[in-house]
C-alpha cells in the first residue's frame, strides 16, 4: 500500500483582493428637494389648519377720545402742552379768553374760581428741591477740588525736587481735578436753569392767582385756564396761540389710555365662531402678542377702514366687536399702537 504524500509545491491558484468599497456621495439635490418639499407641505399645512380652525380679523387700536370745543368763539392765549404729552386730572392744559361777551350777563355778574393746577404745584417744589440738592453737591465737590489742588501742589513740588515716585499719582490727581471741574460746571448750569423753570412756574402761579380774583367785566379781563378732566393723553391740537377758535370747533383732543381697547372687523361668516367673553391673541406691527377679550359687538355692520379696505374691490361690510386687554398688564403696551392695525387670532373651534 502507497504512502499518503502531501503535495509541497505551491498551488497556482492565486486569491485576489475585493477591491475596496467606494463610499456613496452625498445626493446634495436629493436632500435639497426633499427639505424644499418637506417646507411647501408644512406651508400648505399651516395654511389649511388656519383656514379650517382659526378665525383671522384685522382691527386698530382706538383710544376713547373726549373733544374740546367752546359753545362761544375763544382765543388761545397760551398752550401749556404739546400733542403726545402724557396729563394727569387737574392739569392744566391752555389759557383761553373769551372773544365777545354779547348775551353773557350771568358771566359778567360772577368772578372766576380757578384753580391751582396740581402739576405746576408739584413742579415748583420738585425745581425747588433739586436747586437746593445741586447747590449742596457744588459746596461739596468744591471743598473736594481744593483739597485735590493742596495735594497736586505738593506733588508738583516734590516732583521739582527730583522726587520722581510720586509722578503716576500726581497725573491721578489732575485728571481727577479736571473732572471735579467740569462736573461743578455742569451743576452750576443745571442750577441756572432749573431757576429760569421756576420763574415760568412762579409767574404760572401768579397768574391763576391773579385770574382767581379777577371780576370779569371787559374782554381784557376774562381769561381763563383749561384744566384737565381725567388722565390721557393730548392728541391733535388744532389752533395755534393768539388764534380766534370759532364756536364749536375742536380745539384739541384728549384720548383716555386706561379705556384703550381694539376695533376688530369679524366677516359675518364668522359669526357662529365669536362670543362676547372669547379670549383672542393680538399680534401688533413689531410683531409681538398680547392677550385680549371680546367685550363687546356693534349693532350694525360698518364698512372697513380705508387703510383695511382693499383697493379696487367693492366695499366691504363688517361686524364691529370691541377687544379689551385681558389684564392691566397687558393694557400698558397697548396705547403705544394707537391708530396702527393688528392683526386678531382666535380657535374657532373649542378643544
Amino acid at each position: 500500500m502507497k504512502e499518503f504524500k502531501l503535495r509541497k509545491e505551491e498551488s497556482f491558484i492565486k486569491i485576489l483582493k475585493e477591491p475596496p468599497l467606494k463610499k456613496k456621495k452625498i445626493n446634495f439635490q436629493k436632500w435639497l428637494y426633499i427639505i424644499v418639499l418637506a417646507g411647501i407641505v408644512f406651508y400648505i399645512a399651516i395654511k389649511v389648519y388656519i383656514g379650517i380652525a382659526v378665525v383671522v380679523a384685522e382691527g386698530q387700536i382706538d383710544l376713547p377720545k373726549q373733544v374740546v370745543s367752546f359753545t362761544e368763539d375763544v382765543r388761545l392765549l397760551r398752550m401749556k402742552v404739546e400733542e403726545g404729552s402724557q396729563v394727569m386730572r387737574g392739569d392744566t392744559l391752555f389759557l383761553y379768553s373769551y372773544e365777545s361777551h354779547n348775551d353773557r350777563s350771568d358771566i359778567k355778574r360772577t368772578s372766576t374760581t380757578s384753580k391751582m393746577p396740581e402739576w405746576v404745584v408739584r413742579e415748583i417744589n420738585q425745581a425747588k428741591k433739586k436747586i437746593e440738592m445741586n447747590k449742596i453737591s457744588v459746596e461739596y465737590k468744591k471743598n473736594l477740588l481744593s483739597t485735590i489742588k493742596k495735594n497736586i501742589e505738593s506733588k508738583k513740588n516734590l516732583l521739582l525736587a527730583g522726587v520722581n515716585e510720586g509722578y503716576n499719582n500726581y497725573k491721578n490727581l489732575q485728571d481727577q481735578s479736571a473732572k471735579i471741574e467740569a462736573e461743578i460746571s455742569s451743576l452750576s448750569s443745571e442750577i441756572k436753569y432749573t431757576r429760569i423753570y421756576l420763574q415760568d412756574l412762579l409767574k404760572q402761579k401768579s397768574e391763576v392767582a391773579e385770574s382767581a380774583t379777577t371780576t370779569i367785566t371787559s374782554p381784557v379781563n376774562n381769561r381763563r385756564y383749561f384744566v384737565s378732566p381725567y388722565d390721557g393723553i393730548v392728541g391733535k391740537i388744532f389752533f395755534e396761540e393768539n388764534e380766534i377758535c370759532y364756536r364749536k370747533d375742536e380745539l384739541l383732543t384728549i384720548h383716555r389710555t386706561e379705556d384703550v381697547a381694539i376695533s376688530t372687523f369679524f366677516d359675518p361668516d364668522e359669526m357662529q365662531h365669536v362670543r362676547i367673553g372669547d379670549e383672542v391673541v393680538v399680534t401688533f406691527p413689531d410683531g409681538t402678542e398680547s392677550m385680549g377679550i371680546i367685550n363687546k359687538f356693534h349693532i350694525s355692520t360698518y364698512a372697513l377702514p380705508s387703510e383695511l379696505q382693499k383697493k379696487h374691490e367693492p366695499t366691504e361690510r363688517n361686524i364691529v366687536a370691541d377687544i379689551v386687554p385681558y389684564n392691566k398688564e397687558e393694557g400698558k403696551e397697548w396705547k403705544n399702537f394707537y391708530k396702527m392695525n393688528v392683526i386678531i387670532k382666535k380657535l374657532r373651534f373649542k378643544l
